[in-house]
């Protein structure tokens, strides 16, 4: 008996608990360096054009917006913008697609994932597609191109849409919608059916182990229990605030995307561009700015009576400021990877707020999932020992 609770404790749940923390880890880094790169600047044409030596020796990471012109037979994917026309190796490189919904703070769903596509499964990219590149710019074979190194991974991302919401779609998008069931569960579930299936064969025809062939029958059967009446109704909830919950964790990674841009204090500073970056309080409620499509209004759904806002974006030149009849907002930077926001509360409020609501509502969904499977596990049991009577 000990053994059969130990394999579907194991196939059922550690294996498959150990796959959801490493998926989630890996959407974590994939966001974690696309913020990375985001806060680099843009490939221009003097950087291609620069000393070869001096880029093999020292490779920089940078970033290109633009649109894909061509495929070739050598691994490489063609990238250009208006300035320049520039090689990627994509061997060995994912290209992640975005789905083609808005942010989720302009009325997006939160449930959709990147498709994940290894370039060997690559049949064809359509000439004109808009693309996002991120990494390292290398000297090899008699060229500059984009190349993933050991610790610089390359990042190829196709989207849609407005290029100022790039940022917010791959912050929002970029994590599993449910870790356990990723690509693994179905081969892990099967193993352990397999192994209970195997357990009652070897115990059947010996009275003596009788119990012991009814615990591996309802174990077999283990994966389904989440979705038989009445544990569907738990897991339907279940579904339900992890849904939620993946919401808030968006919000969350939404939020801190300005204090990527702040110095160590908090306070502003200053682009590649030369624009200045600040987060600006204000006690009037910039109506104006809930229209702009270039900026993204992230809500604070905690607090009723709002009495400020704090809008994160680029400020006018110090002599420009000082001109402006009334104090003046941020606004947009030149630069669509840098993010233009309004928040709804202070952005370290709100990120520790998100946090922990998020954090409820996985535990209250993972307590819901377990008593629909105990449940159905015990009706299950009742069931199996009246028909063996």
């Amino acid at each position: 008996m000990v053994i059969s609770l130990a394999l579907a404790v194991l196939w059922y749940g550690v294996i498959p608990l150990m796959g959801a923390f490493l998926t989630r880890r890996s959407w974590r880094h994939f966001r974690s360096r696309f913020n990375e790169l985001r806060c680099t600047r843009p490939l221009t044409y003097a950087d291609v054009t620069g000393e070869s030596h001096k880029i093999s020796a020292m490779p920089r990471d940078f970033t290109f917006l633009g649109e894909v012109e061509a495929l070739s037979e050598e691994d490489l994917l063609w990238v250009k913008n208006e300035e320049l026309t520039i090689p990627v190796s994509v061997k060995r490189v994912s290209i992640y697609v975005l789905p083609q919904e808005a942010p989720l703070a302009y009325g997006g769903s939160s449930q959709e994932v990147p498709r994940k596509i290894a370039w060997s499964d690559v049949r064809s990219i359509t000439e004109g597609s808009r693309i996002f590149v991120g990494g390292a710019l290398v000297y090899k074979d008699g060229r500059v191109l984009f190349s993933s190194l050991p610790h610089k991974p390359l990042i190829v991302i196709l989207y849609e849409g407005d290029e100022r919401h790039l940022i917010y779609k791959t912050i929002q998008a970029g994590r599993h919608h449910n870790e356990y069931y990723n690509k693994f569960t179905p081969f892990l579930l099967a193993l352990g059916a397999f192994s209970q299936l195997l357990m009652a064969f070897l115990h059947m025809g010996r009275p003596g182990y009788r119990g012991m062939v009814y615990l591996n029958l309802l174990a077999l059967i283990g994966p389904i229990y989440p979705f038989i009446p009445p544990g569907l109704l738990f897991t339907l909830l279940y579904r339900r605030l992890w849904k939620r919950a993946r919401q808030y964790r968006a919000f969350r990674d939404l939020a801190r995307l300005p204090l990527f841009h702040l110095d160590k204090e908090g306070g502003g500073v200053t682009l590649y561009t030369g624009e200045r970056y600040e987060i600006m309080p204000t006690n009037v409620i910039p109506l104006g700015l809930k229209k702009d499509p270039r900026c993204l209004w992230l809500e604070d759904p905690f607090v009723k009576n709002k009495n400020q806002w704090y809008v994160c974006g680029v400020c006018p030149p110090l002599q420009e400021k000082a001109s402006l009849p009334v104090p003046s907002l941020p606004g947009p930077s030149q630069d669509p990877l840098i993010p233009y926001m309004v928040l709804e509360a202070n952005p370290f409020d709100l990120i520790q707020t998100y946090k922990i609501r998020a954090f409820m509502l996985e535990m209250g969904a993972l307590l819901f999932l377990a008593g629909g499977v105990l449940l159905n596990g015990i009706l299950a049991g009742f069931l199996l020992f009246w028909l063996s009577k």
